[in-house]
């Protein structure tokens, strides 16, 4: 993942990775999919980085290609080998074993002896090399990787609905009909281990929140619990949630001046509850009715 310095923002949320014909295209996932400069192809990704137009990119595409020694674009024809070394494929999905993927757990302050079921070592090629990483299922199929240095989506993007073993929410309506809405795999690890929840929707990113109500519209009397990044794509992921969540509660994950909740975990911040179903047009509406009854 590559930082989308056009932004201003300090954390990698940009992947590069081809496509079903491919080619090679950029995916801005701290952006919801659709939107101006979500991603597209690299002609796409200069006109967004220089904030110029469709000409103007192609000449400083085309003043580059020209200013570049011309060995360096002796390109192979395609065949079969080729198209074989480009392939990702899964290898071997196994529980978390590998010593250096249990050291990056410790450091982002998860016990190695206390992995939920649903968190997994997964070892898959991509362009002919082999890599490991942690890996969380996602409901399209595919599978959100995370290591130190590498964070993306394999074989098919989407959130990710996990569940596991935890502790009652005493502000719910019990284990079975309440989800902790999270960015990324070390916000679940952190509030599963605060707060014991059990069942996470993990987005991988704030443009899959789109696909949140849907997996909330077949509960009974849910509870929705929104722990989103103190970022302008974590708040409008929220604002966005607020509006269009059916559910019949909604909290927030309180965790001070820090960006999200791993970073509070880690610093020894006492990560609280808020109510916040009055924020709900469903919950304002009853409050107003109750204030004038």
């Amino acid at each position: 993942m590559a930082l989308a310095v056009w932004r201003g923002k300090s954390r990698a949320s940009v992947s590069i990775q081809q496509n079903s014909l491919r080619h090679w295209v950029w995916r801005d996932h701290g952006v919801p999919r659709g939107w101006l400069h979500s991603g597209g192809t690299w002609i796409d990704l200069v006109m967004t980085v220089r904030n110029c137009t469709y000409a103007e990119a192609v000449r400083e595409l085309r003043d580059l290609l020209y200013s570049l020694p011309q060995t360096q674009f002796s390109l192979p024809h395609p065949h079969k080998a080729n198209a074989d070394r480009r392939e990702t494929k899964i290898l071997r999905v196994s529980r978390v074993t590998n010593a250096a993927l249990e050291k990056y757990l410790h450091a982002r302050g998860t016990p190695v002896g206390d992995l939920p079921e649903w968190l997994k070592e997964v070892h898959y090629v991509m362009d002919g090399k082999v890599y490991y990483s942690l890996g969380i299922r996602t409901v399209k199929g595919g599978w959100q990787i995370r290591s130190p240095h590498w964070k993306a989506f394999l074989l098919a993007g989407g959130p990710a609905v996990v569940s596991g073993d935890g502790f009652a929410f005493k502000g719910g309506h019990g284990n079975e009909n309440v989800r902790c809405v999270v960015e990324g795999l070390f916000d679940a690890l952190s509030l599963r281990r605060f707060f014991g929840f059990r069942r996470f929707v993990i987005l991988g990113g704030t443009a899959n929140a789109v696909e949140v109500p849907a997996l909330f519209a077949k509960l009974r009397q849910a509870t929705a619990v929104l722990a989103l990044d103190r970022d302008q794509a974590g708040q409008e992921a929220v604002q966005y949630l607020l509006k269009r969540l059916s559910v019949d509660k909604i909290y927030s994950v309180d965790f001070g001046p820090h960006k999200d909740p791993n970073e509070a975990l880690m610093a020894g911040y006492e990560i609280s509850l808020v109510d916040i179903t009055h924020l709900t047009p469903s919950g304002a509406e009853k409050l107003a009715h109750e204030l004038l009854s």
